[in-house]
């Protein structure tokens, strides 16, 4: 199924998946025409949502970690994460015409559906609106409700990642289906991309800790 669809492009970020810090380098193209495959579609569609989710990530980040040194850059890093938040909604209608027949996609849509995701977006909206320094405080905790939620298990890193991993998982997985439009061997490249990108607080504790190790060790080297 074609659409045509001017795509954003997203960011590259570095931050945390895992015990890792990978670089996102997604192949965003101008856009897709109405004689793009749907293979095509697929790749364009889902680098742009993978580079725009890091994006996220490496601004909440650099928010808990308090990086930002004027209101002026934080302000623009906020507003480019609710930017990137916001358009990723585009990136989940196109492909929900194009993965609609593989098992585990309803699951993930209806997930996407059920006010979570509203909420991250609303979080982030307050972000860009407060004071970096005057309102450290309350960023923070908002932070912590976009990453948790109100009970810890409902919030970006436990609900929304999650869905949208299954997303990629599924669009990985049509790739190689040589029933797709457009199909070629060489799209198995995708393969890293099936995961999206975590901010540092979506690890667990021994993760957290494992990586502040490794952090400290290369400081120490460094020194």
């Amino acid at each position: 199924m074609k659409f045509t669809l001017t795509l954003l492009t997203g960011l590259v970020a570095s931050t945390v998946s895992g015990l890792t810090i990978p670089n996102a380098q997604p192949e965003t193209g101008a856009g897709i025409s109405s004689s793009s495959t749907d293979a095509q579609i697929i790749k364009s569609t889902w680098s742009s949502w993978y580079a725009d989710v890091a994006t996220v990530s490496y601004f909440l980040d650099n928010v808990a970690s308090k990086k930002y040194k004027s209101q002026t850059a934080y302000l623009a890093a906020a507003q480019g994460a609710l930017a990137a938040e916001t358009g990723q909604t585009a990136y989940q209608r196109v492909l929900n015409q194009e993965l609609s027949q593989y098992e585990g996609y309803k699951a993930s849509n209806s997930t996407l559906s059920d006010g979570t995701w509203t909420n991250v977006k609303s979080y982030l909206e307050q972000l860009t609106k407060l004071d970096f320094k005057k309102d450290c405080t309350k960023i923070q905790e908002i932070v912590k409700k976009i990453n948790y939620g109100d009970d810890q298990y409902s919030g970006r890193c436990s609900v929304i990642l999650p869905a949208i991993d299954t997303y990629f998982a599924l669009a990985y997985k049509a790739l190689l289906d040589p029933q797709t439009p457009g199909y070629t061997a060489a799209d198995k490249g995708f393969k890293n991309w099936q995961k999206a990108i975590r901010p540092r607080a979506c690890a667990s504790k021994k993760e957290r800790d494992l990586f502040d190790m490794d952090v400290q060790s290369v400081e120490d080297i460094l020194e």
